[in-house]
C-alpha cells in the first residue's frame, strides 16, 4: 500500500521540482513591442509578460538593435528579479532607469546570482526619489564591466550597495559615479571599499555639489578617481586611499578637514586643473607611488600644509609648471622639470630628502623663493640616474638652480692661472631673480664626480666673463676617495645672466675631475679607420650620432648606431674614403631626450703625428687680451683660423710652432665682445678647437 502510494505521487513530485527549475532558469528579454520604455508594459517583453521573482532578465540586442533605454515604475511600486544583465552589442548603448517619480525602497530587488551584470555599454541610473533607505538591494553582487555605469543620481543610501561590488578582473574601469541632486553635502561611503572607477559629479546639483567622506579603513580604486568640475570634496579619514589609475581634479579635493594626516595614492598620472588643499590641522600627503613613469599635470593649484611625496622609482614628469606651498618629499625616483614645466618651491615650502640617496632628485630647473639669509637650503637637483645636488648659504630672494650633466669647457675652456684644471663632467647653474650674494656648495661623488683625491686642493670653480675662476674653498665635508661637498667664498650672482658652477681643482696631480663621460677616438689601420667610443654608466645613452666637420665648426650627421642594453664600449670601422671628413665628433642622445657631445677628434694624419691639443686661453691683466696655450711635440707650421659660434670665419693667422710650451697673442682687434672659436690647420695635422670668450 505504502509502494502504490509512492509511485502515485513520485511523478507529480518530479513535476513540481521540473516546473521549478523551469521557473528559476526563466529569462526575460526586452523586445520594445509595446512601443513605449515602460518596464511595467508587459507588451514590452518577450513573451508579453512582465518579469517575476524568479525571471533572469536580460536586456540586450538580440530582439532590439541600437539604443534604447527601460524606465521602471514610478510610486510606490518595486520590482523584484531573480538577476539583471545588460550586454549592448558595440557600439549601442542600453539603459535602465530607476525614475524619481519611484518612491518605493527598495524600487529594485535582485535576489539571486549572478546578481546585477553591466557590460560594456551599458548606464544604469538610480534617480530613486526614495527615502530613507537604499533604492537598489543586491543580494549577490554589483558587477560593472569596463565601459559600463552605475550612476548614482540620488540623495538616498548607496553604502549597502557599494558593499556588494565586484571586485573581479574585468572591473578595474567599470565607472560607479555620484551625481547627486540637491544643495545638501552628500556622504559618499570609501571606509573598507573597493571601486573601479570613482567619479564625483555636481551636474544633478546645477553645477555644485558638496561631497564627504570619513572613517579609518583604507579604500581603493582599482581604476580612476575622478572629480568633476564644481565639485568640493572633503575627506574627514584616517585611512590611505589608494587610486591604481589616474587622478583627476577639476574642482576642489580637501584632503583633510581634521587633523588626519592621511595619505592619497596615486599610480598613474595626476592631473590637476582645480585645487588640492586641507583645512584642517594634520599635514595629508598626496603620494606619486607608481610602477611606472607617472606623469604630473598641475594647471591647478596646491594650497595650505600639502605634502607632495614621491615614491617611484621609474620617476615622474612635469608637462605643466608645479608650485608647492609646504613641502616637497623626495623618497625614490626623479621628477623631471624644465624650463617651461618649472618646478617652485614657494617661501614656506620645504624640501625633505636623503641627500646620500643616490636616486631621489629633480632632472632639470628647481626654482625656491623667498630665501631670507638663510644658514643653508639644499637642492636635490641631478641628471640621468644619479642625484648631485648643490646647496647656497646665506642666500636672500629667489633663485633657480639646474644640475649639468656636460662638460663645462663646452661653456668656456678658459681656466684662470690660480686653477690647474676643472671637471670635464658636470656643472651647476644658478639664476637668482635680483642680485643676490652667498657661498655655494657643490657636492661630489668620487668617481661619479671625476674622482676626488684631496679635498685641500679641491675648488668651486665660477664662470665669470668667460674665464672659469677660483671661487675659494672655505670648508668641505665628507672624505677624498667618497662622497661629501666643498663650498666656495662669498658669491654675486646676477639676474642678467647665468652663473655656472664647477668642482676644480689647483693641483695638476690631484681631483683628476677631468674624467670624460664619453671617451671618443679614431684610430688608423691598414685600408680603415676605426671609430671607438666608450660611455660611462651614468649615460643612459640611446641612440649614437658620429658627426663630420672640414672646419670643426660646422657639423653634420654622418653615421647613425643604436645603443644597446648595458653595453658601454663601441667601435665601427669605416673604409678610408668612405665621406670621410677632417674632423668628428660623437652625440649621445640619452633615454630622457637630452643631448650631450664628446670632445672634437681630428682624423688621424698619414704621417702617424699626433694632433696638437690647444691646452688653455689665457687673458692679459690690463688689456684682457686672449692668449693660447699650446704645447707641441714638434717644430710645425700651422694656420689658426678664430670662427664666431654660427662657423663664420672672423679671423686667420699663420703661426710657427716650435717643440715645447709657447704663448701666442691671438688677433681680436675689431671682434665684438662675445664667445669664439678657435682651431689650427696644416697639411698633415689638425688643432683641436677650443672655446673662449673675448671681453
Amino acid at each position: 500500500m505504502k509502494s502504490e502510494t509512492i509511485n502515485k505521487i513520485l511523478p507529480i513530485f518530479l513535476f513540481s521540482i521540473f516546473l521549478f527549475v523551469v521557473q528559476i532558469s526563466a529569462q526575460k528579454k526586452w523586445d520594445a513591442g509595446g512601443g513605449d520604455s515602460l518596464w511595467s508594459n508587459p507588451l514590452n517583453w518577450e513573451g508579453d509578460a512582465v518579469p517575476v521573482l524568479t525571471d533572469d532578465v536580460l536586456l540586450d540586442n538580440s530582439i532590439v538593435s541600437g539604443d534604447y533605454t527601460v524606465v521602471l515604475p514610478s510610486g510606490s511600486s518595486s520590482v523584484s528579479v531573480n538577476s539583471i544583465r545588460i550586454s549592448p552589442a558595440p557600439p549601442s548603448f542600453i539603459k535602465l532607469i530607476i525614475p524619481v517619480s519611484n518612491t518605493a525602497i527598495p524600487a529594485l530587488t535582485v535576489n539571486g546570482p549572478p546578481g546585477i551584470l553591466l557590460e560594456g555599454g551599458a548606464v544604469f541610473i538610480n534617480s530613486s526619489g526614495g527615502s530613507p533607505g537604499a533604492a537598489v538591494a543586491v543580494s549577490d553582487s554589483l558587477r560593472i564591466i569596463n565601459g559600463a555605469r552605475y550612476v548614482h543620481n540620488s540623495s538616498n543610501a548607496h553604502a549597502a550597495l557599494v558593499s556588494r561590488l565586484s571586485k573581479a578582473p574585468g572591473t578595474e574601469e567599470g565607472v560607479f559615479e555620484f551625481n547627486v541632486p540637491g544643495a545638501a553635502s552628500y556622504t559618499v561611503s570609501i571606509a573598507g571599499r573597493t571601486y573601479g572607477n570613482l567619479e564625483l559629479s555636481a551636474a544633478a546639483a546645477g553645477g555644485s555639489k558638496s561631497y564627504l567622506s570619513n572613517g579609518a579603513t583604507a579604500m581603493q580604486t582599482n581604476g580612476n578617481l575622478k572629480i568633476g568640475s564644481g565639485v568640493n570634496y572633503s575627506l574627514d579619514f584616517s585611512g590611505t586611499v589608494t587610486v591604481y589609475g589616474d587622478l583627476t581634479i577639476l574642482g576642489n579635493f580637501n584632503l583633510s578637514s581634521g587633523s588626519n594626516n592621511n595619505i592619497v595614492k596615486v599610480y598613474k598620472e595626476l592631473e590637476l586643473l582645480g585645487t588640492v588643499t586641507e583645512t584642517g590641522s594634520g599635514n595629508p600627503v598626496i603620494e606619486l607611488a607608481g610602477n611606472t613613469v607617472q606623469e604630473l599635470a598641475v594647471s591647478g593649484s596646491i594650497t595650505n600644509n600639502v605634502v607632495l611625496r614621491l615614491n617611484n622609482l621609474s620617476g615622474c614628469i612635469s608637462t605643466t609648471p608645479i608650485s608647492l606651498p609646504f613641502k616637497l618629499e623626495l623618497i625614490k625616483g626623479k621628477l623631471i622639470t624644465s624650463s617651461t614645466n618649472l618646478l617652485t618651491l614657494q617661501a614656506n615650502c620645504i624640501v625633505q630628502v636623503d641627500s646620500t640617496n643616490a636616486n631621489a632628485f629633480i632632472d632639470g630647473p628647481l626654482r625656491k623663493l623667498g630665501l631670507s639669509n638663510i644658514n643653508h637650503f639644499l637642492f636635490p637637483v641631478g641628471k640621468g640616474n644619479s642625484q648631485r645636488w648643490l646647496a647656497v648659504k646665506e642666500f636672500s630672494g629667489d633663485i633657480t638652480a639646474e644640475y649639468h650633466r656636460i662638460n663645462p669647457q663646452t661653456i668656456s675652456s678658459a681656466v684662470d692661472t690660480t686653477l690647474d684644471h676643472i671637471s670635464s663632467l658636470e656643472c651647476w647653474s644658478l639664476l637668482p631673480e635680483s642680485n643676490a650674494t652667498g657661498k655655494i656648495e657643490l657636492s661630489f661623488d668620487h668617481i661619479n664626480s671625476g674622482g676626488v683625491t684631496n679635498l685641500a686642493s679641491l675648488r668651486v670653480a665660477r664662470l665669470i666673463n668667460g674665464v672659469w675662476a677660483d671661487a675659494g674653498n672655505l670648508g668641505s665635508t665628507g672624505s677624498a676617495g667618497a662622497a661629501g661637498s666643498v663650498f666656495s667664498a662669498n658669491c654675486n650672482l646676477s639676474p642678467a645672466q647665468t652663473n655656472f658652477f664647477s668642482l676644480s681643482s689647483t693641483e695638476a696631480f690631484q681631483n683628476p675631475l677631468p674624467l670624460e663621460p664619453v671617451l671618443f677616438n679614431i684610430r688608423r689601420l691598414t685600408g680603415h679607420y676605426e671609430f671607438l667610443w666608450q660611455i660611462d654608466k651614468s649615460v643612459e645613452a640611446e641612440h649614437f650620432f658620429i658627426e663630420k666637420s672640414f672646419d670643426a665648426v660646422e657639423f653634420s650627421t654622418w653615421k647613425e648606431l643604436n645603443a644597446a642594453p648595458d653595453k658601454y664600449s663601441y667601435s665601427l670601422l669605416v673604409k678610408r674614403g668612405s665621406g670621410l671628413a677632417r674632423f668628428f665628433r660623437l652625440r649621445i642622445k640619452d633615454k630622457s631626450g637630452a643631448v650631450s657631445y664628446s670632445r672634437v677628434v681630428p682624423l688621424p694624419s698619414h704621417n702617424g703625428r699626433n694632433d696638437q691639443p690647444l691646452n688653455k686661453i689665457t687673458y692679459a691683466p690690463v688689456s684682457g687680451q686672449p692668449t693660447l696655450v699650446i704645447h707641441s711635440e714638434y717644430n710645425c707650421s700651422v694656420e689658426l683660423v678664430i670662427a664666431n659660434l654660427l662657423g663664420q670665419v672672423m679671423r686667420k693667422q699663420p703661426v710657427s710652432l716650435r717643440k715645447g710650451l709657447q704663448h701666442i697673442s691671438l688677433p681680436m682687434n675689431g671682434l665684438r665682445t662675445g664667445y669664439y672659436g678657435v682651431f689650427g690647420l696644416s697639411s698633415c695635422f689638425q688643432i683641436n678647437p677650443i672655446i673662449f670668450f673675448k671681453p
